[in-house]
């Protein structure tokens, strides 16, 4: 196995190990990276981004490192997707060791892979190695959170080096989790992205041709990809009809307090409007 946008690059390894499924070689890599102290806000983004890319086609690559790299791998296999894990080590010497069950749930639909020998064991250098690979096999990198020093910085680096697209989430300029991606941002080096449309109609605009279920999502409700469970559940409820929040608590059995949190959430994503007494879809 071997991708066939990683033989594009000038210094791609020259093989490669793996564990698990072997990935055909139509499918659509694409990278999602992060700082490994992730913000609340950082994990739920990377969680929702990567469920709707996961359900747009895309097979997701990261770097099995803790935080938003874990998210990412979990998240795709949670919304039913495939996901590759790019080691810094051996196949033998998975770091960092919390995440060997998560490895090990990876391989069951999905792929652990690495340049290293079995039993070599990651060092600090090795891991700007891996990144080469996240962002050579990768069409696109999305950068979650990233502090302005920080590996997913060096994985985005190198995707503009490959002549790949790089995406970025605003966030909070005062939190030092979200420094390294807003001067991507402001720096013209990334794209900022508010919700999944934004990255399909982007790499349209780039001559990429998406996967066939992103294809089909762009005619779908803008940002309703990127919902929660049970946003998802009020949300299906309200294209019906217009419904109060006693209706939806009845409905759904949710508490109230928590019907008007997800109302509100909705009505953020520009979804809902919330007109009197009752929630009504608004597209």
């Amino acid at each position: 196995m071997y991708p066939p946008l990683l033989r594009e690059i000038s210094d791609s390894p020259e093989r490669l190990f793996f564990l698990g499924q072997t990935p055909g070689p139509a499918e659509s890599f694409f990278a999602v990276v992060g700082t490994r102290h992730a913000t609340s806000y950082g994990k739920q983004m990377a969680k929702q981004f990567t469920a709707g890319l996961t359900r747009g086609g895309f097979h997701i690559v990261s770097g099995l490192a803790y935080g938003i790299d874990a998210i990412a791998h979990q998240a795709a296999l949670d919304a039913g997707g495939k996901t590759t894990a790019v080691l810094g080590s051996g196949l033998h010497n998975i770091s960092p060791p919390c995440n060997i069950p998560l490895a090990n749930e990876i391989q069951k639909n999905g792929t652990i892979l690495t340049e290293y020998e079995d039993n070599f064991e990651a060092r600090a250098g090795t891991f700007p190695q891996r990144n080469r690979i996240i962002a050579g096999m990768s069409l696109a990198t999305l950068v979650i959170e990233a502090p302005e020093k920080s590996g997913a910085l060096i994985t985005a680096r190198l995707a503009l080096e490959y002549n790949r697209d790089v995406f970025a989430l605003p966030a909070n300029i005062t939190q030092e989790a979200s420094l390294g991606g807003n001067r991507l941002i402001r720096d013209s080096k990334a794209f900022p992205v508010t919700c999944l449309d934004d990255i399909f109609k982007y790499l349209e605009l780039s001559g990429i041709t998406l996967p066939l279920h992103a294809a089909q999502s762009k005619n779908k409700i803008p940002g309703a990809s990127l919902l929660n469970a049970d946003e998802e559940a009020i949300y299906s409820l309200l294209q019906k009809s217009p419904r109060s929040v006693d209706e939806l608590v009845a409905e759904t059995e949710l508490p109230t307090a928590r019907i008007n949190t997800l109302l509100s959430f909705l009505e953020l994503k520009g979804l809902v409007k919330i007109s009197g007494a009752q929630a009504l879809v608004t597209r």
